[in-house]
């Protein structure tokens, strides 16, 4: 894990910065997805909370299907 306690960055970011964006990061069920399109999707994520107001800080619970898309 990184530094700051942000895991995203181990498990995506350096990949992309050691030039991993094209390979799998995740199968299911036949389909995949690369390191660069996890971090384009995942990357939607703080402007979405940031339109309803949410900010850093604040704590948010998810309850979410164990599949691909999150």
């Amino acid at each position: 894990m990184s530094a700051n306690g942000n895991a995203a960055i181990y498990f995506v970011d350096r990949h992309l910065a050691e030039g991993r964006s094209a390979k799998t990061a995740f199968i299911q069920g036949g389909r995949s997805l690369t390191y660069g399109q996890l971090a384009e999707q995942t990357g939607r994520l703080p402007d979405l909370y940031a339109k309803i107001g949410i900010v850093q800080e604040d704590r948010v619970a998810m309850i979410v299907h164990d599949v691909i898309e999150f």
